[in-house]
């Protein structure tokens, strides 16, 4: 895979890379000082709970906000979305923070990734959950 940089010049982005002497270095600049245009992270957004992972990228309260995005509007979309009632409402306040994202871009999405959890076909009830953990509590294998 190429850096994630290499096609920006492509599209008339001037381009300079620093270096830094480790990841103390980088967490500082990148996660407390905010100190870039942009740098490369990983998120991943699942579909069984938007909220979760919406909410730790972009809100201004929100402890893991690496790219330090500040919006009061963005904060109240995601607002919306954690005390929507039904699936209508959900789909409103994601489709509103989609178009803020497309203005804003807190950040960009490089690609694609899936999540599975295989089993033996004898094993049921295993639930995959939206932190990545697999719930084993109605669990059980056939004999």
């Amino acid at each position: 895979m190429s850096p994630p940089h290499r096609p920006l010049p492509r599209a008339g982005f001037d381009v300079r890379s620093g270096f830094l002497t480790g990841a103390n270095s980088l967490t500082r600049k990148v996660f407390v000082e905010h100190d870039h245009d942009i740098a490369p992270n990983l998120r991943n957004i699942r579909e069984d709970d938007p909220f979760q992972r919406l909410y730790d990228l972009p809100h201004t309260r929100s402890l893991t906000n690496t790219g330090g995005h500040s919006s009061p509007e963005t904060d109240g979309l995601l607002d919306r979305l954690q005390v929507a009632a039904n699936d209508n409402e959900r789909l409103a306040a994601i489709t509103k923070i989609e178009e803020l994202w497309k203005m804003d871009a807190p950040s960009v999405g490089l690609g694609m990734t899936t999540s599975i959890a295989a089993w033996n076909k004898k094993v049921h009830g295993v639930v995959p959950s939206s932190a990545g953990l697999v719930l084993f509590g109605d669990a059980w294998i056939e004999r």
